[in-house]
């Protein structure tokens, strides 16, 4: 006899509790390092540096990001994507206003013709 079970299934595609945990602590991470990076500059930041701004042991820092080099393409990888939405936002508020500016000139010449 088949028995239902109780606990919910997960979306196929969905991450994990688990994975979303990790990643949410690698954005924390990443964040810390971006600090860093503003404050220190690339060439004379360490990885203590980061783990420091973090709160976390340096080996915790190796355990998501090969070295700074990884920590620095993370960073930029997370504002090129935020930049990437903000154009797509913009793309679409300029769709948006030119279709306002066409439907504003006919209704104005369709008005004009009454």
């Amino acid at each position: 006899m088949a028995t239902s079970s109780s606990t919910p299934r997960r979306k196929k595609g969905s991450a994990s509790p688990q994975a979303a945990a990790r990643d949410a602590f690698r954005d924390s991470l990443r964040k810390a390092a971006e600090r860093v990076f503003i404050a220190k500059g690339f060439g004379s930041l360490k990885m203590t540096d980061i783990a420091a701004e973090a709160g976390v042991g340096v080996g915790t820092i190796y355990n998501y990001f090969a070295d700074k080099h990884a920590v620095f393409e993370a960073v930029f990888e997370a504002h090129t994507q935020e930049f990437d939405a903000l154009l797509e936002r913009a793309d679409e508020v300029g769709q948006l206003a030119r279709v306002l500016r066409h439907l504003s000139v006919r209704d104005t010449v369709s008005g004009a013709s009454e």
